[in-house]
Protein backbone atom coordinates (compact mmCIF):
# COMPACT_ATOMS: atom_id res chain seq x y z
CA UNK A 1 0.00 0.00 0.00
CA UNK A 2 2.92 2.66 0.42
CA UNK A 3 4.10 1.79 -2.54
CA UNK A 4 0.85 2.75 -4.50
CA UNK A 5 0.91 6.25 -2.48
CA UNK A 6 4.71 6.64 -3.41
CA UNK A 7 3.60 5.92 -6.99
CA UNK A 8 0.51 8.54 -6.78
CA UNK A 9 2.76 11.41 -4.80
CA UNK A 10 5.51 10.54 -7.89
CA UNK A 11 3.15 11.89 -10.22
CA UNK A 12 1.45 14.54 -8.33
CA UNK A 13 4.67 16.22 -8.63
CA UNK A 14 5.14 15.19 -11.90
CA UNK A 15 2.23 17.04 -12.75
CA UNK A 16 3.02 20.29 -10.69
CA UNK A 17 6.41 20.03 -13.18
CA UNK A 18 3.89 20.85 -15.75
CA UNK A 19 3.20 24.45 -15.20
CA UNK A 20 5.76 25.61 -18.17
CA UNK A 21 4.77 22.97 -20.73
CA UNK A 22 0.95 24.29 -19.99
CA UNK A 23 1.89 27.68 -20.67
CA UNK A 24 3.83 26.67 -24.23
CA UNK A 25 1.38 23.68 -25.45
CA UNK A 26 -1.66 23.89 -23.51
CA UNK A 27 -3.19 20.70 -26.50
CA UNK A 28 0.23 18.77 -25.18
CA UNK A 29 -0.27 18.94 -21.51
CA UNK A 30 -4.03 18.12 -21.76
CA UNK A 31 -2.75 15.06 -23.76
CA UNK A 32 0.25 14.09 -21.12
CA UNK A 33 -2.16 14.89 -18.64
CA UNK A 34 -4.95 12.34 -20.01
CA UNK A 35 -2.20 9.58 -20.71
CA UNK A 36 -0.97 9.81 -17.40
CA UNK A 37 -4.88 9.43 -16.12
CA UNK A 38 -4.84 5.57 -17.96
CA UNK A 39 -1.55 4.75 -16.73
CA UNK A 40 -2.57 5.17 -13.45
CA UNK A 41 -5.72 3.05 -13.86
CA UNK A 42 -3.61 -0.15 -15.33
CA UNK A 43 -1.41 0.62 -12.03
CA UNK A 44 -4.70 0.49 -10.00
CA UNK A 45 -5.62 -3.01 -11.87
CA UNK A 46 -2.19 -4.23 -11.14
CA UNK A 47 -2.06 -3.86 -8.08
CA UNK A 48 -5.65 -4.85 -7.37
CA UNK A 49 -4.34 -7.67 -8.70
CA UNK A 50 -1.87 -8.48 -6.06
CA UNK A 51 -4.60 -6.82 -3.43
CA UNK A 52 -7.56 -8.52 -3.87
CA UNK A 53 -9.31 -7.46 -0.69
CA UNK A 54 -8.10 -4.06 -1.48
CA UNK A 55 -9.19 -4.01 -5.13
CA UNK A 56 -12.54 -5.65 -4.24
CA UNK A 57 -12.73 -3.13 -0.96
CA UNK A 58 -12.42 0.09 -3.17
CA UNK A 59 -13.49 -0.91 -6.43
CA UNK A 60 -16.28 1.92 -6.96
CA UNK A 61 -14.55 4.53 -5.69
CA UNK A 62 -11.17 3.50 -8.19
CA UNK A 63 -13.73 3.64 -10.94
CA UNK A 64 -15.37 7.50 -10.32
CA UNK A 65 -11.89 8.58 -9.89
CA UNK A 66 -10.51 7.36 -13.06
CA UNK A 67 -13.61 7.91 -15.02
CA UNK A 68 -13.64 11.27 -12.90
CA UNK A 69 -10.22 12.12 -14.76
CA UNK A 70 -10.59 11.13 -17.89
CA UNK A 71 -14.21 13.34 -18.52
CA UNK A 72 -11.93 16.31 -16.66
CA UNK A 73 -9.08 15.39 -19.31
CA UNK A 74 -11.78 15.76 -22.42
CA UNK A 75 -13.50 18.94 -20.55
CA UNK A 76 -10.34 20.76 -20.15
CA UNK A 77 -9.19 19.95 -23.72
CA UNK A 78 -12.66 21.37 -25.28
CA UNK A 79 -12.23 24.18 -22.62
CA UNK A 80 -8.67 25.43 -22.97
CA UNK A 81 -7.25 23.91 -25.55
CA UNK A 82 -5.68 25.74 -28.67
CA UNK A 83 -7.59 25.59 -32.11
CA UNK A 84 -5.21 25.95 -35.03
CA UNK A 85 -5.61 29.42 -36.85
CA UNK A 86 -5.57 28.95 -40.88
CA UNK A 87 -3.19 31.07 -42.81
CA UNK A 88 -3.73 33.88 -44.72
CA UNK A 89 -3.96 31.85 -47.87
CA UNK A 90 -6.27 29.97 -46.32
CA UNK A 91 -8.68 32.72 -44.81
CA UNK A 92 -8.77 33.99 -48.74
CA UNK A 93 -9.46 30.68 -50.00
CA UNK A 94 -12.40 30.02 -47.74
CA UNK A 95 -13.39 33.95 -47.94
CA UNK A 96 -13.62 33.93 -51.91
CA UNK A 97 -15.61 30.28 -51.77
CA UNK A 98 -18.27 31.77 -48.85
CA UNK A 99 -21.56 32.64 -51.38
CA UNK A 100 -21.80 36.46 -50.58
CA UNK A 101 -24.65 37.77 -48.58
CA UNK A 102 -28.27 38.30 -50.55
CA UNK A 103 -30.25 41.57 -50.09
CA UNK A 104 -32.75 39.36 -48.66
CA UNK A 105 -30.70 38.55 -45.94
CA UNK A 106 -29.12 41.85 -44.47
CA UNK A 107 -30.02 43.81 -41.80
CA UNK A 108 -30.61 46.70 -43.89
CA UNK A 109 -34.67 46.09 -44.11
CA UNK A 110 -34.75 47.20 -40.80
CA UNK A 111 -34.97 50.61 -42.47
CA UNK A 112 -36.45 49.63 -45.45
CA UNK A 113 -33.56 49.44 -47.78
CA UNK A 114 -32.46 46.67 -49.95
CA UNK A 115 -29.72 46.08 -52.13
CA UNK A 116 -27.56 44.26 -54.21
CA UNK A 117 -23.57 43.21 -54.42
CA UNK A 118 -21.29 44.94 -57.10
CA UNK A 119 -18.81 42.69 -58.03
CA UNK A 120 -15.93 44.90 -55.94
CA UNK A 121 -18.29 44.54 -52.58
CA UNK A 122 -19.74 47.66 -52.65
CA UNK A 123 -23.46 48.50 -52.57
CA UNK A 124 -26.24 49.77 -54.83
CA UNK A 125 -30.10 50.51 -53.27
CA UNK A 126 -32.42 48.54 -55.23
CA UNK A 127 -35.53 49.18 -53.22
CA UNK A 128 -36.93 51.16 -50.88
CA UNK A 129 -39.76 49.77 -48.48
CA UNK A 130 -40.26 51.48 -45.65
CA UNK A 131 -43.04 54.83 -45.20
CA UNK A 132 -40.78 57.64 -43.63
CA UNK A 133 -40.94 60.78 -44.18
CA UNK A 134 -37.65 61.79 -43.80
CA UNK A 135 -34.42 59.46 -44.41
CA UNK A 136 -30.99 59.98 -44.45
CA UNK A 137 -29.33 57.30 -46.04
CA UNK A 138 -26.65 55.98 -44.15
CA UNK A 139 -22.97 55.41 -46.16
CA UNK A 140 -22.57 52.09 -45.20
CA UNK A 141 -24.90 49.06 -44.80
CA UNK A 142 -23.89 46.02 -43.44
CA UNK A 143 -20.18 46.61 -43.36
CA UNK A 144 -20.84 47.28 -47.25
CA UNK A 145 -20.17 50.71 -48.54
CA UNK A 146 -23.12 52.29 -50.32
CA UNK A 147 -21.89 53.83 -53.88
CA UNK A 148 -25.18 54.05 -55.83
CA UNK A 149 -29.02 54.45 -55.73
CA UNK A 150 -30.21 52.09 -58.36
CA UNK A 151 -33.05 52.15 -61.00
CA UNK A 152 -36.66 52.78 -59.27
CA UNK A 153 -35.47 52.45 -56.40
CA UNK A 154 -37.28 55.28 -55.04
CA UNK A 155 -40.19 55.19 -56.96
CA UNK A 156 -43.79 55.97 -56.09
CA UNK A 157 -42.24 56.57 -52.60
CA UNK A 158 -45.33 58.90 -51.68
CA UNK A 159 -44.53 59.86 -48.18
CA UNK A 160 -40.90 60.56 -48.74
CA UNK A 161 -40.08 64.50 -48.23
CA UNK A 162 -37.09 64.72 -46.98
CA UNK A 163 -33.37 62.65 -47.99
CA UNK A 164 -30.30 63.25 -48.00
CA UNK A 165 -27.89 60.75 -49.51
CA UNK A 166 -23.86 60.44 -48.14
CA UNK A 167 -20.70 61.58 -48.92
CA UNK A 168 -20.26 57.83 -50.45
CA UNK A 169 -22.55 58.04 -53.43
CA UNK A 170 -21.20 58.84 -56.91
CA UNK A 171 -24.52 57.77 -58.88
CA UNK A 172 -28.33 58.51 -58.64
CA UNK A 173 -29.57 55.89 -61.32
CA UNK A 174 -32.66 56.26 -63.98
CA UNK A 175 -35.96 56.98 -62.62
CA UNK A 176 -34.44 56.73 -58.82
CA UNK A 177 -36.71 58.93 -57.55
CA UNK A 178 -39.69 58.69 -59.86
CA UNK A 179 -43.13 60.14 -59.12
CA UNK A 180 -42.05 61.19 -55.52
CA UNK A 181 -45.05 63.38 -55.16
CA UNK A 182 -43.92 64.53 -51.72
CA UNK A 183 -40.62 64.99 -52.06
CA UNK A 184 -39.44 68.82 -51.23
CA UNK A 185 -35.46 68.45 -50.23
CA UNK A 186 -32.87 66.36 -51.15
CA UNK A 187 -29.03 66.93 -50.60
CA UNK A 188 -26.85 65.80 -53.43
CA UNK A 189 -23.13 65.45 -52.05
CA UNK A 190 -20.86 66.66 -54.76
CA UNK A 191 -19.25 63.07 -54.73
CA UNK A 192 -22.18 62.69 -57.12
CA UNK A 193 -20.98 62.21 -60.77
CA UNK A 194 -23.78 61.45 -62.46
CA UNK A 195 -27.72 61.54 -62.36
CA UNK A 196 -30.03 59.49 -64.55
CA UNK A 197 -32.63 60.24 -66.65
CA UNK A 198 -35.57 60.68 -65.26
CA UNK A 199 -34.22 60.80 -61.98
CA UNK A 200 -36.39 63.24 -59.96
CA UNK A 201 -39.23 62.86 -63.36
CA UNK A 202 -42.90 64.16 -61.80
CA UNK A 203 -41.53 65.06 -58.14
CA UNK A 204 -44.31 67.76 -58.03
CA UNK A 205 -43.13 68.75 -54.53
CA UNK A 206 -39.48 69.98 -55.34
CA UNK A 207 -39.19 73.34 -55.41
CA UNK A 208 -35.12 73.74 -55.42
CA UNK A 209 -32.46 71.84 -56.00
CA UNK A 210 -29.04 72.21 -55.27
CA UNK A 211 -26.87 70.27 -58.08
CA UNK A 212 -23.29 69.06 -57.16
CA UNK A 213 -20.49 70.73 -59.29
CA UNK A 214 -19.07 67.33 -59.87
CA UNK A 215 -21.62 66.13 -63.35
CA UNK A 216 -20.87 67.31 -66.24
CA UNK A 217 -24.51 66.71 -67.97
CA UNK A 218 -28.12 66.77 -67.18
CA UNK A 219 -29.80 63.88 -68.40
CA UNK A 220 -32.88 63.07 -71.17
CA UNK A 221 -35.99 64.13 -68.20
CA UNK A 222 -33.96 64.35 -64.74
CA UNK A 223 -36.67 66.94 -63.89
CA UNK A 224 -39.20 66.68 -65.94
CA UNK A 225 -42.88 67.79 -64.45
CA UNK A 226 -41.89 69.16 -61.45
CA UNK A 227 -44.03 71.28 -61.52
CA UNK A 228 -43.46 72.89 -57.91
CA UNK A 229 -40.02 73.92 -59.15
CA UNK A 230 -39.54 77.32 -58.86
CA UNK A 231 -35.56 78.27 -59.69
CA UNK A 232 -32.37 75.92 -60.86
CA UNK A 233 -28.61 76.80 -60.73
CA UNK A 234 -26.94 74.77 -63.18
CA UNK A 235 -23.37 74.06 -61.79
CA UNK A 236 -20.46 75.34 -63.85
CA UNK A 237 -19.29 71.94 -64.28
CA UNK A 238 -22.20 70.87 -67.09
CA UNK A 239 -21.92 71.15 -70.74
CA UNK A 240 -24.72 69.76 -71.62
CA UNK A 241 -28.56 69.88 -71.05
CA UNK A 242 -30.51 66.82 -72.34
CA UNK A 243 -33.38 66.12 -74.23
CA UNK A 244 -36.84 67.35 -72.38
CA UNK A 245 -34.51 67.49 -68.47
CA UNK A 246 -36.85 70.41 -67.32
CA UNK A 247 -39.71 70.05 -69.50
CA UNK A 248 -43.75 71.01 -68.01
CA UNK A 249 -41.70 72.20 -65.01
CA UNK A 250 -44.56 75.27 -65.21
CA UNK A 251 -43.54 76.48 -61.88
CA UNK A 252 -39.94 77.60 -63.17
CA UNK A 253 -39.40 81.17 -63.16
CA UNK A 254 -35.40 81.67 -63.30
CA UNK A 255 -32.46 79.24 -64.18
CA UNK A 256 -28.97 80.05 -64.42
CA UNK A 257 -26.77 78.71 -67.21
CA UNK A 258 -23.25 78.65 -66.26
CA UNK A 259 -20.54 79.39 -69.19
CA UNK A 260 -19.45 75.73 -69.27
CA UNK A 261 -22.78 75.13 -71.07
CA UNK A 262 -22.41 74.12 -74.40
CA UNK A 263 -25.64 72.47 -75.99
CA UNK A 264 -29.52 72.74 -74.66
CA UNK A 265 -30.51 69.65 -75.92
CA UNK A 266 -34.22 68.96 -77.42
CA UNK A 267 -37.16 70.24 -75.52
CA UNK A 268 -35.15 70.94 -72.20
CA UNK A 269 -37.19 73.42 -71.31
CA UNK A 270 -40.39 73.03 -73.22
CA UNK A 271 -43.52 74.08 -71.47
CA UNK A 272 -41.77 76.05 -68.77
CA UNK A 273 -44.58 78.42 -68.46
CA UNK A 274 -43.35 80.44 -65.59
CA UNK A 275 -40.31 81.25 -67.51
CA UNK A 276 -39.79 84.84 -67.73
CA UNK A 277 -36.47 85.28 -68.46
CA UNK A 278 -33.22 83.62 -69.19
CA UNK A 279 -29.06 84.65 -70.60
CA UNK A 280 -27.41 82.28 -72.57
CA UNK A 281 -24.26 81.82 -72.01
CA UNK A 282 -21.89 83.05 -75.02
CA UNK A 283 -20.23 78.94 -74.23
CA UNK A 284 -23.45 77.85 -76.11
CA UNK A 285 -23.20 76.45 -79.97
CA UNK A 286 -26.24 74.95 -79.92
CA UNK A 287 -29.86 75.26 -79.26
CA UNK A 288 -31.94 71.73 -79.60
CA UNK A 289 -35.02 71.69 -81.61
CA UNK A 290 -38.50 73.22 -78.97
CA UNK A 291 -35.60 73.62 -76.51
CA UNK A 292 -37.87 76.85 -75.44
CA UNK A 293 -41.36 76.17 -77.14
CA UNK A 294 -44.40 77.18 -75.30
CA UNK A 295 -42.46 79.02 -72.61
CA UNK A 296 -45.09 82.16 -72.63
CA UNK A 297 -43.75 83.97 -70.33
CA UNK A 298 -40.21 84.42 -71.89
CA UNK A 299 -39.99 88.46 -73.05
CA UNK A 300 -37.11 88.57 -74.52
CA UNK A 301 -33.70 86.38 -75.29
CA UNK A 302 -30.48 86.87 -76.71
CA UNK A 303 -28.77 84.10 -78.39
CA UNK A 304 -24.82 84.91 -78.27
CA UNK A 305 -22.71 85.01 -81.25
CA UNK A 306 -21.46 81.36 -79.97
CA UNK A 307 -24.56 80.06 -81.52
CA UNK A 308 -24.34 78.47 -84.64
CA UNK A 309 -27.49 76.45 -84.69
CA UNK A 310 -31.19 76.79 -83.53
CA UNK A 311 -33.65 73.86 -83.92
CA UNK A 312 -37.05 73.81 -85.48
CA UNK A 313 -40.01 75.11 -83.14
CA UNK A 314 -36.90 76.26 -80.86
CA UNK A 315 -39.16 79.27 -79.56
CA UNK A 316 -42.55 78.62 -80.39
CA UNK A 317 -45.45 79.96 -78.99
CA UNK A 318 -43.24 82.11 -76.43
CA UNK A 319 -46.48 84.43 -76.75
CA UNK A 320 -44.57 86.94 -74.38
CA UNK A 321 -41.54 87.18 -76.37
CA UNK A 322 -42.11 91.22 -77.73
CA UNK A 323 -38.00 91.05 -78.79
CA UNK A 324 -35.04 88.83 -79.84
CA UNK A 325 -31.96 89.31 -81.48
CA UNK A 326 -30.47 86.37 -83.15
CA UNK A 327 -26.64 85.02 -83.47
CA UNK A 328 -24.60 86.50 -86.55
CA UNK A 329 -23.67 82.90 -86.81
CA UNK A 330 -26.91 81.30 -87.58
CA UNK A 331 -27.02 79.95 -90.84
CA UNK A 332 -30.96 78.86 -91.16
CA UNK A 333 -33.72 79.74 -89.42
CA UNK A 334 -35.79 76.90 -89.48
CA UNK A 335 -39.50 75.65 -89.80
CA UNK A 336 -41.94 76.87 -86.57
CA UNK A 337 -38.99 78.11 -84.63
CA UNK A 338 -40.53 81.47 -84.27
CA UNK A 339 -44.05 80.63 -84.99
CA UNK A 340 -47.31 81.85 -82.61
CA UNK A 341 -44.90 84.08 -80.80
CA UNK A 342 -47.83 86.63 -80.55
CA UNK A 343 -46.03 89.59 -78.94
CA UNK A 344 -43.25 90.03 -81.57
CA UNK A 345 -43.08 93.06 -82.90
CA UNK A 346 -39.68 93.14 -84.78
CA UNK A 347 -37.41 90.60 -85.57
CA UNK A 348 -33.55 91.63 -86.99
CA UNK A 349 -32.40 88.33 -89.29
CA UNK A 350 -28.62 88.86 -89.49
CA UNK A 351 -26.85 88.54 -92.55
CA UNK A 352 -25.18 85.00 -91.79
CA UNK A 353 -29.09 83.76 -92.57
CA UNK A 354 -29.15 81.82 -95.85
CA UNK A 355 -32.84 80.31 -95.56
CA UNK A 356 -35.77 80.87 -93.83
CA UNK A 357 -37.70 77.80 -93.35
CA UNK A 358 -41.68 77.10 -93.62
CA UNK A 359 -43.95 78.78 -90.93
CA UNK A 360 -40.92 80.19 -89.11
CA UNK A 361 -42.83 83.15 -87.99
CA UNK A 362 -45.98 82.12 -89.07
CA UNK A 363 -48.68 83.10 -86.34
CA UNK A 364 -46.26 86.47 -85.29
CA UNK A 365 -49.79 88.36 -85.86
CA UNK A 366 -47.91 91.44 -83.73
CA UNK A 367 -44.96 91.50 -86.15
CA UNK A 368 -44.38 94.79 -87.63
CA UNK A 369 -40.89 94.73 -89.26
CA UNK A 370 -38.65 92.19 -90.63
CA UNK A 371 -35.54 93.22 -92.47
CA UNK A 372 -33.99 90.20 -94.52
CA UNK A 373 -30.62 90.75 -95.58
CA UNK A 374 -28.78 89.91 -98.91
CA UNK A 375 -27.32 86.67 -97.40
CA UNK A 376 -30.79 85.06 -97.69
CA UNK A 377 -31.19 83.00 -100.65
CA UNK A 378 -34.50 81.01 -99.96
CA UNK A 379 -37.67 81.66 -98.08
CA UNK A 380 -39.98 78.70 -97.82
CA UNK A 381 -43.85 79.02 -98.23
CA UNK A 382 -46.10 80.05 -94.95
CA UNK A 383 -42.29 81.42 -93.51
CA UNK A 384 -44.32 84.87 -92.22
CA UNK A 385 -48.07 83.14 -92.49
CA UNK A 386 -50.83 84.51 -90.17
CA UNK A 387 -48.76 88.09 -89.44
CA UNK A 388 -51.69 89.72 -89.59
CA UNK A 389 -49.84 93.43 -89.04
CA UNK A 390 -46.98 92.69 -91.12
CA UNK A 391 -48.30 94.75 -94.48
CA UNK A 392 -44.70 96.37 -96.02
CA UNK A 393 -41.54 94.11 -96.64
CA UNK A 394 -38.31 94.60 -98.28
CA UNK A 395 -36.94 91.10 -99.66
CA UNK A 396 -33.10 91.17 -101.87
CA UNK A 397 -33.43 90.68 -105.49
CA UNK A 398 -31.92 87.79 -105.67
CA UNK A 399 -33.75 85.89 -102.80
CA UNK A 400 -35.93 82.79 -104.13
CA UNK A 401 -39.15 83.34 -102.48
CA UNK A 402 -42.48 80.50 -102.32
CA UNK A 403 -45.62 80.55 -103.28
CA UNK A 404 -47.38 81.13 -99.59
CA UNK A 405 -44.24 82.63 -98.06
CA UNK A 406 -46.28 85.52 -96.85
CA UNK A 407 -50.05 86.66 -95.87
CA UNK A 408 -52.30 88.41 -98.03
CA UNK A 409 -51.65 91.01 -95.59
CA UNK A 410 -48.84 91.92 -97.27
CA UNK A 411 -50.09 94.19 -99.53
CA UNK A 412 -46.36 95.90 -100.75
CA UNK A 413 -42.93 93.51 -101.34
CA UNK A 414 -39.94 96.06 -102.36
CA UNK A 415 -37.23 94.20 -103.87
CA UNK A 416 -33.73 95.83 -103.32
CA UNK A 417 -30.33 94.75 -104.83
Amino acid sequence: MDAFFATIKNIVDALLNFRQLWQHDRNGFIIISTILAICIFVLILFLGSRHASFFKQHMRQLLIGIGSIAFIGVFCFLLFGERPHPSTSDVIAISSSVPTPTPQSVDAKSIGLEYSVNSDGTVEITKYTGSAKSLDIPATLDGRTVVSIGKRAFEHCGELSNITLPNSINTVGELAFYDCVSLANITIPNSVTYIGPSAFYGCTGLTSITLPNSITSIEEQTFSHCSGLTAVTIPASVTYIGVYAFSNCTGLKSITLPDSLENVGRAAFYNCGSLSGITIPESVTNIGAFAFSDCSSLTSIVIPDSVVSIGEYAFQACRGLTQITISDRVEHIWQNTFANCSKLAEVIIPDSVKSIGENAFGGCNNLITVSIPSSVAYIQKGAFIKCARLSNIRIPEATEVEEGAFDESVTKITRFK
